[in-house]
This record gives C-alpha cells, structure tokens and sequence, in this order.
C-alpha cells in the first residue's frame, strides 16, 4: 500500500487514501506480468516531484494516449463500479454492514480480514466471499494447462460470483438447501413437513415436480437472467430434472470420498502436460 501511494505521488503529485481494487494478470503473446489496481480518492494535488513525468494533468474522462490502452479501460469501470459502493458506505452506521469503516480499513491494509467480517462485506457488496479472499483466483492458478488457466482467469469477474453463492452452499444445519426450500414451501402454507413425509414416494415426486414447474414458469416470466449474468433458460430446470431421475436406491459416495480424490494426485497429469 505505502509503495503504490509513493509511486501515485511520484507520478502525478497526487495524495490521499487508495483502496485495494483488485490484482491482474497481463499478457504479451506468451509473456505475462502481474499487478495491482488501487482507487485513489485524492485528498491534495501537490507540485509534481523531480521524476520521468514530464506533466500531470485532470481529464474528465479516459484520455485517447494510454501507456496501456487495452486494460486501463478495464480497470477504470472496475473503479467505478467500486465507487458506487465505497467502504465508507459499507462502514456507515445507517444502511451499512454492521462493521465500522475504521475495521474494514484496518483488516484490508493488514491484509487479514476475519471471517466475520469477509462475509460482511461480501454480503453488503453483493459477492461471494471466496472471491473477494481469492480463493476462485488461487483454485484457477493451480490447472496444469496454461490455456484452461488462463480462460478460468478470465471468467473470475465479480459480477459472475454474487452472494448467492453462499446461499446454496450453506449447510450449517446439516441440510441441504433444497431441504429448507421445500420445508419452508409447505411451513408458509400451512402444510406441515410431517403430511408430505406420510406421502406414498410417487406421489411426493410427482408434487414436487410439478411444483418445480409452476414455479419456473412464472420465474422465466420476470427473470431472463440470473445472478451471475447468465441466461435464465435453460438452466433453472436443473432442479426439476433433478428430481425426475432421483432414485431413492442409489447410494452417493461419502463426503470423505470426494475429499480424497481431490487430495490425491492426478494419475493422468502427464498425459496432458504441454511441458516437453
């Protein structure tokens, strides 16, 4: 932080308070480089210091002679969409996260936020947090195959991971979303989750599919996008497909399973290693 504000100074005079905006990755035919995007929010405008600068000017928007005209651009929406939400807003008493601006500041200068607080603020920008933590970016940097890594890191965009995310994956009341989902259905209308246990299995899928079916009907009615951007059809009917080849005799292997061949090693890593 205190190099990227030096460097703001030394090239435009400038001073204030930056804000981390995001890392990034650049390519040059086969060659790359890494950085780091602030937003600066000026305090003072000085006289420029004894540097490369030759000037330093204001313009009210992009000028047409960048240093690097393909990603400034980027970057610029990113700060702008980021202005919208500043973590001044995020820390306000009124209509912010329930955590002070002066922690927020604090955890992302130290470069530890706690988990609590991560969470705050991935719900009060509407994103998932193990993006803002980069987890997603440190999962995608690990695939062997430079050309699937490098489409993985294109896709990593904030506005592809909401909140939602978290959502679906919560399990802290060792139940599945669905399973809250359609308990939650039946509460609201008086049914109790008892009456649909008692059901002949036929019947409850039956119910449940055309329950899904209504629902989707109505949701594709309002809704042509979902959360992350992408097309509502036909994706929404997963969970109706879902329950139509459910089959109550089939056994899923072990959270324990899955744990493990992630851990283990790839068999067949170098059958597709482009290293020669």
């Amino acid at each position: 932080m205190e190099a990227a504000a030096r460097e703001l100074f030394e090239e435009s005079g400038a001073s204030g308070t930056l804000y981390p905006l995001c890392d990034y990755k650049g390519y040059i035919g086969e060659r790359f480089a890494y950085g780091a995007v602030f937003l600066a929010d000026i305090k003072e405008i000085d006289s420029l210091p004894e540097s490369e600068m030759a000037e330093a000017k204001l313009f009210d928007a992009l000028p047409k002679e960048l240093t690097y005209p393909f990603v400034t651009p980027v970057f610029f929406e990113e700060a702008k969409k980021l202005r919208g939400s500043s973590i001044r807003k995020l820390g306000a008493v009124k209509g912010g996260i329930g955590c002070d601006e002066k922690t927020i500041r604090r955890g992302l200068n130290d470069g530890e936020v706690s988990v609590e607080v991560m969470d705050l603020i991935a719900r009060g920008l509407d994103i998932d947090p193990h993006y803002l933590s980069g987890k997603y970016h440190a999962e995608a940097e690990k695939c062997p195959i430079p050309e699937v890594k490098k489409a993985l890191l294109q896709q990593l965009r904030p506005e592809h991971y909401p909140y939602l995310f978290v959502q679906k994956r919560d399990r802290s009341d060792g139940r599945y979303l669905y399973d809250r989902y359609l308990e939650n259905i039946l509460v609201i209308h008086n049914i109790s989750k008892a009456q649909f246990d008692a059901m002949p299995f036929e019947h409850q899928k039956e119910m449940q599919v055309e329950l899904e079916t209504a629902i989707c009907k109505v949701l594709l009615r309002y809704f042509d996008k979902d959360a992350a951007g992408r097309d509502t059809y036909p994706e929404i009917y997963h969970l109706q497909s879902d329950i139509e080849d459910y089959d109550p005799d089939f056994v899923e292997p072990s959270e324990e399973f899955f744990r493990e061949m992630s851990e283990s090693e790839d068999r067949f890593a170098d059958r597709y290693s482009t290293t020669e």
